[in-house]
């Protein structure tokens, strides 16, 4: 079926995966001249020279793919990621706005929000993003573990009962779970009339954090 795009694409994920990039450049390359726009096709190609450490050609793919596509967000999530990865952090919240503003409220985008102002250390506006997860996304986790960080990053300790309601939720999300953030909730509930030992859990965020493994999460493959 030399016309369906499907074939191509399995075969450079497999040879990816055996480590024979040389073989799957050539072949993704011939996939391209053949169908230029497919949205599946120029992820893959991005995934490709993502693997291969070339983020300036994997944002070129994002760029195409937000010229071909401008109402699917994917392009506009890998640009901020190849922007990030560059630290390229300007640009990338100009893509992220763009994005937003295409499909508002979108869960990866607001993630990726968080991640970027943080690294830009403005805790005020990475906050507001992780309310707005909260807000549009009320079963995802990231965005109580997230808002709780970034309150107590901004040094909120008098707005205890804001705290204690986040960690509340969020320990109903993670129900049963065993994982850090559920840990961290746990321990912002159980002391959070005391800041000696708020900081204490902040600090146990700080060095043992899933907000950093759900952003590198993120720069996987989508």
């Amino acid at each position: 079926h030399p016309e369906n795009w499907h074939g191509y694409g399995r075969a450079v994920q497999d040879l990816v995966t055996l480590g024979q990039f040389e073989q799957a450049q050539i072949l993704l390359q011939a996939a391209l001249l053949k169908f230029p726009i497919q949205i599946e096709l120029l992820c893959i190609a991005s995934d490709f020279l993502r693997a291969s450490a070339e983020p300036e050609k994997s944002l070129e793919i994002a760029q195409n793919l937000i010229r071909s596509h401008p109402e699917n967000w994917h392009g506009y999530g890998r640009a901020v990621q190849d922007l990030v990865t560059l630290k390229r952090f300007e640009e990338a919240k100009i893509q992220l706005q763009a994005g937003l503003e295409t499909s508002p409220n979108q869960v990866n985008l607001l993630i990726l929000a968080t991640d970027v102002y943080r690294r830009s250390n403005d805790y005020q506006k990475s906050l507001e993003y992780a309310e707005q997860l909260v807000t549009h996304h009320p079963y995802k986790w990231y965005g109580y573990v997230s808002s709780i960080y970034h309150k107590l990053a901004l040094g909120h300790w008098n707005k205890t009962d804001q705290i204690l309601c986040l960690a509340n939720q969020g320990i109903q999300t993670l129900r049963y779970s065993r994982s850090t953030s559920y840990g961290f909730l746990c321990g912002i509930r159980y002391y959070h009339r005391n800041p000696r030992k708020l900081y204490w859990a902040n600090s146990f965020v700080n060095t043992k954090s899933e907000i950093d493994n759900e952003i590198v999460s993120l720069y996987q493959p989508f």
